[in-house]
């Protein structure tokens, strides 16, 4: 599935900066996974995708609590576009239904950018 991000990513990005962030099911503290056929662990999978696809993983550039966690967010700055992350974090306490009980089975993940030009 990653190589087929990938794919989409440099088809449909070329020259542009990108942010991407979701539920990646990678669990990246792991680095070895026995049940892989390569034995090619999770880490692996996330290291490649994001070199293919020039990304920068949020967790890289800023102090993430759980840098392994499977939510993840990654950017990459182009066309004269600079990304640059400024807080990654997880407002657990902004995101409950009424009765008080979390809106998903994974802490939301808010990352807050900032972007500027190249010339200023």
């Amino acid at each position: 599935d990653y190589e087929q991000l990938a794919a989409f990513v440099a088809e449909h990005s070329a020259g542009h900066p990108v942010l991407l962030a979701g539920d990646t099911n990678l669990h990246t503290d792991d680095p070895v996974d026995p049940d892989h056929p390569e034995g090619e662990g999770d880490l692996a999978i996330w290291a490649a995708f994001l070199e293919e696809t020039g990304l920068t993983d949020v967790c890289a550039a800023l102090d993430c609590a759980d840098p392994g966690a499977i939510d993840k967010a990654a950017f990459r700055s182009d066309g004269g576009i600079i990304i640059e992350p400024l807080t990654h974090n997880n407002p657990t306490t902004d995101f409950t239904r009424d009765d008080g009980e979390p809106l998903s089975d994974h802490p939301p993940l808010a990352v807050r950018f900032r972007w500027s030009t190249a010339g200023g």
